[in-house]
């Protein structure tokens, strides 16, 4: 099943690659790669925390667990297709709403629409694995929620989502260097976020 799920994100990448290669036109001959490194990030689920968990969330910011903090970072590379379009590969490991250790990867085409100044914004979409630490530990949490359902193996619970999504902002400090603000929305459950930088090399 894992194996499977790998075999997809590498099928995607693949994809991605011959489809958008066709436009390999770069503002300069030393731009196709980027590194990113980001910190985890206020959460907000817009319809509060799960009523059974929400007290187990030690780092929720309100009662009903609208906004909690996570913590923990993610790293990920891009490799540029063209001026709009890159691929990104990505990595992150943090702590969830429930401070359980969770981890996920992703693989997807990104597009960047729009550019004005130093500004830019762009999002993307493709395969995205997702585990965190089994909840069933905790005594009012319900076995076969809408999020993981019943999907359970060795102490973890996981999801593969076959397209995950990512929408972003980015700051142009120098020529090497950008500010970078992520959001992942996991709606109507979830909306994450990462705070960090890019780097050309």
């Amino acid at each position: 099943m894992l194996f499977r799920k790998l075999l997809t994100l590498l099928l995607f990448l693949t994809v991605s690659i011959a489809f958008a290669q066709k436009n390999t036109v770069l503002d300069t001959p030393t731009s196709r790669h980027y590194l990113s490194f980001q910190w985890f990030g206020l959460t907000f689920h817009p319809g509060g925390g799960s009523v059974f968990m929400r007290d187990n969330y030690p780092l929720r910011l309100d009662t009903k667990a609208y906004w909690v903090l996570n913590i923990g970072a993610s790293v990920s590379y891009d490799y540029a297709l063209s001026k709009r379009f890159f691929i990104r590969t990505e990595g992150a490991y943090f702590m969830d709403c429930a401070w359980q250790k969770s981890a996920c990867l992703h693989v997807g085409l990104h597009f960047t629409p729009l550019k004005w100044g130093k500004h830019s914004i762009n999002g993307g979409l493709g395969p995205m694995f997702l585990v965190r630490g089994d909840w069933g530990k905790f005594e009012r949490y319900r076995r076969g929620d809408d999020f993981f359902g019943d999907r359970v193996k060795n102490g973890w619970q996981y999801r593969f989502f076959p397209i995950g999504g990512e929408f972003e902002y980015l700051y142009q400090l120098n020529p090497r260097w950008q500010f970078q603000y992520s959001v992942i929305p996991g709606y109507p459950a979830v909306i994450t976020s990462k705070i960090g930088a890019r780097m050309r090399f």
